[in-house]
């Protein structure tokens, strides 16, 4: 997830249900694994991760890096699901504009595992971020 603002932002039932999702389906079973890169770029941003540490740090399957984004404009929010399904959410022209599809294929899944992948490896670890970050 890629922006200035957090998802605490957004008013929009879709967009609730989306972000909220992610911690649920994690805290639902703990076999599964759960990584999440979140870009940060604005004071709002810094704030929540912190608070999402503190929400978090005992999901022992949920995995978060951090990316400090210089980009005033969102990167792409993604959620890949068993290796085949493929969510995509776009943030649009205003603030609360936010729609989604999904995509169930499990080669272009591969796409987006890889691109993944990239910012997850250049990412800094949610707690190592938090220490440094003050």
């Amino acid at each position: 997830m890629c922006g200035e603002f957090p998802p605490t932002a957004f008013v929009q039932k879709e967009a609730k249900r989306y972000f909220a999702s992610v911690l649920n389906w994690a805290k639902s079973d703990p076999s599964r694994c759960v990584r999440r890169v979140i870009c940060v770029n604005s004071p709002e941003m810094r704030e929540w991760v912190h608070r999402h540490h503190a929400e978090t740090r005992q999901i022992a399957n949920y995995e978060a890096r951090i990316v400090e984004w210089a980009t005033n404009a969102d990167l792409l929010n993604m959620a890949i699901i068993d290796e085949r399904i493929v969510f995509l959410a776009f943030s649009g022209a205003t603030d609360q504009a936010i729609r989604g599809m999904s995509i169930r294929d499990a080669g272009v899944a591969k796409y987006f595992t890889d691109f993944f992948n990239q910012h997850w490896q250049a990412a800094t670890r949610l707690t190592a971020w938090v220490k440094n970050a003050g």
